[in-house]
């Protein structure tokens, strides 16, 4: 993945106004967030997004919108920022800020 630009609040928000929700938007907000994260701080994907927001993204989306930032810390450079841990007890995938 190469680096772009920060996505924007209305950005974010145009991607789930719209029917496609696309993909691509959502996973660079969520890795735009790592930054905001203290380092040894666990979370699991969701908390990267406002919870209104985690709440229109459609099921299918979270589900693909998980493999691909599970993918991206455990294969790209997302392995510089952070560590895949176990599920946590409600079966969400936990990481942890590096």
């Amino acid at each position: 993945m190469t680096k772009q630009a920060p996505i924007t609040n209305d950005q974010l928000y145009t991607a789930l106004l719209s029917p496609e929700q696309p993909l691509e938007t959502l996973l660079a907000y969520a890795i735009a967030q790592l930054s905001k994260l203290y380092s040894g701080e666990i979370f699991a994907l969701q908390d990267l997004f406002e919870g209104f927001v985690w709440k229109r993204i459609t099921f299918e989306n979270r589900l693909v919108l998980g493999k691909s930032f599970m993918n991206y810390i455990s294969f790209d450079q997302g392995a510089q920022h952070a560590r895949l841990l176990e599920k946590g007890t409600a079966g969400q995938r936990l990481y942890a800020r590096l």
